[in-house]
């Protein structure tokens, strides 16, 4: 690696670990590797390992290798396990996101996008609404299975429940930012929610289509902004045999944009027309 570097021995505490940042092309976190890292031996707060290499750029710190071992010691300090840890940083500063993605590849660190289903294994125990799954009625999974509904969509559902437009999911970090913030207001909402949508369209099972995430999750919107109009609306029904719901329901292309056309259609089919907002564009 070039000499344009500075090697700092580096105290880590509670109020300085937010300052290191992740790159949105980082290697995603792996639950398995943060298991094995938090085996290394700590002596006097001192963990023995590699150096961290970052990037600095005013006052934050860019990982470039070490994300998996600043996931630790987050983890190590905000659970007050300890209120310092001492490591070693080599500090670049100012380098281009060319000059990062060179390094990482040199170092074996290849630009992945990060991956949602990942970083949610990693940090699941951290989040509200999974600590808490056994209050909703359907089984729940991070990664795909037949027999579960996926965890990302219970967060989108969420994302959208007061919003005119599909605009969930806008990048993987903001997501798992909107996860680790879910609280109880969130859960009852969803137990709420869920209880209507088995009622009416029947429990969840990989065969029930209106299960299927192009329906759900643009239905939530339109019952989180219109719950009266919805609860009480006997055209309910009529969504099991419209046509073009199911043309939508078969065309699964361009998530938010489809999503939006099953949206509006929802509302034609329930004859709601919502009122427009000052912020709405």
């Amino acid at each position: 690696m070039d000499n344009d570097f500075e090697v700092r021995k580096f105290s880590f505490t509670i109020q300085n670990i937010n300052l290191f940042k992740r790159y949105n092309f980082a290697r995603p976190l792996h639950l398995n590797h943060l298991n094995k890292l938090k085996k290394s031996t700590i002596k006097d707060n001192f963990i023995i390992g590699n150096a961290i290499i970052v990037n600095q750029i005013d006052d934050f710190f860019y990982i470039i290798n070490g994300g998996h071992r600043i996931e630790i010691y987050k983890q190590l300090l905000t659970s007050l396990i300890i209120d310092k840890i001492i490591s070693v940083l080599i500090i670049y500063k100012g380098l281009s996101e060319e000059q990062i993605k060179e390094k990482m590849k040199i170092m074996g660190l290849t630009d992945k996008n990060q991956d949602l289903d990942s970083l949610l294994e990693v940090y699941k125990e951290n989040i509200f609404l999974w600590r808490n799954l056994d209050n909703l009625q359907i089984p729940i999974n991070i990664k795909k299975r037949k027999k579960f509904f996926k965890f990302r969509d219970i967060l989108y559902i969420l994302q959208v429940k007061n919003s005119p437009k599909m605009n969930y999911g806008k990048s993987t970090e903001n997501t798992l930012d909107f996860a680790l913030e879910t609280n109880k207001e969130d859960l009852e909402f969803l137990k709420e929610f869920l209880d209507f949508f088995i009622n009416k369209f029947g429990e969840f099972s990989s065969e029930n289509k209106l299960w299927s995430s192009y329906f759900i999750i643009p239905f939530s919107s339109v019952y989180g902004r219109n719950k009266i109009e919805v609860i009480d609306n006997d055209r309910i029904y009529n969504l099991f045999k419209d046509r073009k719901i199911d043309e939508l329901l078969d065309y699964k292309q361009g998530t938010r944009e489809a999503s939006q056309r099953m949206r509006d259609r929802i509302l034609q089919i329930l004859n709601i027309t919502e009122k427009k907002e000052e912020n709405e564009s």
